[in-house]
This record gives structure tokens, sequence and C-alpha cells, in this order.
């Protein structure tokens, strides 16, 4: 099995942290690159609302739910009930379901358990600021 090992990086000027660029086509075939932090702590991949539309996904295409937060709170989101496409950009293999949640407000992009966890082993070694992927 191929494994990659990539440095933490200062993707937004907030520190050195686990972020990755995925390259991600939603469910009206439009692509893009999209940076998040790879969350061990995240259930579900979650951006922010303002991709939806960009991605395809309308009215029809999410579902109302809610979702509780690191501080107790719980916050309105909307499901994605069809998979986007996603893969590592520059390394187009492997492709993989993406099923976003889409959060309100300017929130952070995070990579979760439910679909990229569930295509990547994740390991994570703060002494060196760098994470491992393995397919």
């Amino acid at each position: 099995m191929p494994s990659y090992t990539l440095a933490y990086s200062d993707a937004f000027g907030n520190g050195v942290r686990p972020y990755l660029a995925l390259t991600v086509t939603g469910i009206n075939g439009r692509s893009g690159r999209i940076v998040g932090l790879i969350d061990s702590g995240a259930d579900k991949t979650s951006l922010p609302m303002g991709y939806a539309g960009l991605m395809g996904y309308g009215v029809r295409d999410l579902t109302a739910g809610s979702v509780g937060v690191a501080d107790g709170s719980t916050v309105s989101v909307w499901h994605a009930s069809a998979p986007s496409q996603a893969f590592i950009s520059g390394l187009p293999d492997p492709v993989f379901d993406l099923l976003p949640t889409f959060v309100p407000g300017i929130p952070p992009v995070l990579f979760g358990r439910e679909d990229f966890f569930q295509t990547f082993g994740v390991a994570f070694n703060e002494v060196r600021r760098q994470f491992t992927l393995t397919v």
C-alpha cells in the first residue's frame, strides 16, 4: 500500500497544522481545489455553506440537521444526499466519495472521519509536524 508523508503547513496564516488540498468535483461536474484541515475529531467533512451552490447542491440535494461542536453547542447544518468526488491535489489516485455537510458562516474546512478517513489511514506526528496518509 502506498503512503505519503507531508509536512504541516500554515495555509491561512494561523499556524502550522495538518492542512491538505483536495481537488473536488461537485455533483454539477465543476471541479475546484479546496484546502482544509485533516481533523480526526470531525465526524463528517464540513464546508462553509457557500460551497454548496458552487458544487451544484440545491434544496433537493440537502437535508437539514444539526451537529454538536467542540464548545458543547449545536449548529444547524445541511447534509448532502449525494457525494461529490475528490482526490488529493497532485495525487489523482485514489478518487473517493466526499459527502459534505455544509455549515453556515465561514468556518474552517474540515476533512472528517466518515469519508476522508474511510479512504486513508492517517497518522499524525506532532514532533515532526507532519502526517502520513496510507491508501
